[in-house]
């Protein structure tokens, strides 16, 4: 396992704008958009990449204003949503990396799942994947391990960019 191994630098690279203006033409026409996102500042290339729907959303911790963050990925994670995906790559003696399909912050998933019900969501949904589609193909993971359902309708549907 190579410690400097190349990645994809997401904040600083067109996708980190890319991101931001898909927050800035929906933040006032798709529910949760105003939340902000969530997203990893880098990924390794060739890394096994587990790939989510979207970071949850805790009303506790409902910041004052809308949280965009881009965060350092750990390959030593603390966080109990990524403890078996560092035990498979401790396993498989390689990197591994995490993408959330949609860059909303919601837990319900019926919540997420109503926002393909309306235009505007879906135009949301859609302009999402492109990201996500660009972040595949940019990364070449070694693999792609699907953690979610809703995720794996979104990547295989005839609707989507990413199929």
């Amino acid at each position: 396992m190579s410690s400097r191994q190349s990645a994809l630098r997401i904040d600083e690279c067109s996708l980190g704008k890319e991101i931001n203006e898909l927050i800035d033409a929906h933040v006032d026409k798709v529910p949760y958009v105003h939340r902000g996102f969530i997203a990893p500042s880098s990924i390794p290339n060739n890394s096994i990449l587990f790939i989510g729907i979207n970071p949850s959303f805790s009303r506790e911790s409902e910041p004052a204003k809308p949280l965009r963050e881009f965060y350092e990925h750990s390959q030593q994670s603390t966080y109990q949503y990524f403890n078996k995906f560092q035990i498979i790559a401790e396993e498989l003696e390689c990197l591994w990396s995490h993408w959330d399909l949609l860059l909303i912050r919601e837990t319900s998933m019926n919540n997420v799942r109503a926002l393909g019900k309306t235009e505007e969501g879906k135009s949301f949904i859609q302009d999402s994947l492109k990201i996500s589609r660009a972040v595949l193909e940019e990364t070449k993971p070694l693999s792609i391990v699907v953690n979610n359902t809703y995720a794996r309708d979104l990547m295989w549907s005839n609707e989507s960019d990413m199929s």
